[in-house]
């Protein structure tokens, strides 16, 4: 099968009062997973390092989801988000986003011959 990867840049809704808060994490998994605090499947990002994006006059943090690892089954991701303060404790999970994967995928080769 073949390795597909995600195309999608998800805007974040950036908070009005950021308080301690210093990362954003990122859970991920197949369409359908329920998110867990413990899962190995995340991704934490600084805040001052994202990137942002005015959209009808609202500020989101643009997350671009080629950060996430390809994957050989062809379903979507699921993504959930969290505030982390500067002591490691995090907020509720946000409300779930889908990301379709890339599904059009590159000709396969063909056979491969030896030439010496």
């Amino acid at each position: 099968m073949a390795k597909s990867v995600p195309n999608a840049t998800v805007g974040i809704p950036v908070p009005a009062d950021l308080k301690d808060y210093e990362k954003l994490a990122v859970y991920f998994g197949v369409k359908g997973f329920a998110p867990d605090y413990a899962q190995e499947d995340r991704l934490e990002y600084e805040l001052s390092g994202l990137t942002t994006a005015t959209v009808s006059g609202k500020e989101y943090w643009a997350f671009s989801a080629d950060e996430l690892p390809p994957q050989s089954a062809d379903a979507d991701y699921d993504l959930y988000f969290t505030l982390v303060d500067d002591v490691g404790k995090e907020g509720d999970f946000s409300p779930v986003i889908s990301i379709p994967f890339d599904v059009a995928v590159p000709e396969q080769l063909g056979q491969p011959i030896v030439l010496s």
